[in-house]
């Protein structure tokens, strides 16, 4: 998980060709991060305003443990509706990411992560308004489906229990699977659940095509997977282990 931050006006690390771009490389890439590109700003210190503190430090914000737990995963986060676009402008600060957080022991306003060879759940949501972003969980420790699975997800609202989205997404080449424009609510947040692959099971109400299957079903051999993304967010599968991790 990265944390930047840039000056606008650094020409010592060069904010025009190496901070500029780096945000919409950071953002194709999927990768969690959280970054700041502030306006009138050289090479000098930045403190910490663009870290998750809710995430990353303990709850009365001191940095004492600055530290994420390396068996728990975290969500990716690209083209969120509350970031500064991807390419900054010349003048005004810019920020991205700093408003979203997921349910963990040490941050928990909604059920934790669920995270085993069959299930990936999380809950995700926005500390300020409700957004929409794309969401690729990153460092799975268990729920990794081959590339290539097609797997089947739904996101519902934590506060009422409704489905706002369901659809299905690919694992792609590096084992990854992203939601696209999936909408974060605030409060409690939202959580995806549905089967992972269908080809390995065989359903109850296995006619229906409206993508709303019962979270039971009946499997055929051993190969039946489920697996629930319950956030705003989506699932993600193997991990991508980059610098910052």
């Amino acid at each position: 998980f990265l944390m930047v931050g840039h000056g606008k006006a650094d020409d010592v690390i060069d904010w025009a060709t190496q901070g500029r771009p780096f945000i919409a490389a950071l953002n194709a890439s999927n990768v969690g991060f959280t970054a700041e590109q502030r306006y009138g700003w050289d090479h000098n210190w930045m403190s910490f305003n663009f870290s998750l503190d809710s995430m990353f430090s303990p709850a009365n914000g001191g940095l004492s443990a600055w530290a994420y737990p390396s068996n728990v995963s975290f969500p990716g986060i690209s083209n969120a509706t509350g970031s500064g676009p991807l390419v900054p402008g010349l003048t005004g600060t810019d920020f991205y990411n700093m408003a979203f957080e997921w349910s963990v022991p040490w941050n928990q306003f909604h059920t934790n992560i669920v995270d085993t060879t069959t299930t990936y759940e999380i809950s995700l949501r926005s500390s300020t308004v409700a957004q929409t972003a794309d969401v690729t969980p990153q460092r799975t420790q268990a729920f990794r489906p081959a590339i290539g699975t097609t797997v089947t997800w739904k996101n519902v609202n934590n506060a009422t229990g409704a489905i706002v989205q369901s659809g299905t997404t690919t694992i792609d080449a590096d084992g990854l699977a992203t939601l696209r424009a999936i909408s974060i609510g605030t409060g409690t947040g939202n959580r995806l659940s549905d089967p992972a692959t269908d080809r390995d099971c065989t359903r109850v109400y296995s006619d229906r095509r409206d993508g709303n299957w019962p979270l039971s079903s009946q499997c055929s051999g051993t190969l039946c997977k489920r697996s629930l993304f319950s956030m705003v967010g989506g699932p993600r599968f193997p991990n991508h282990y980059g610098t910052g991790d």
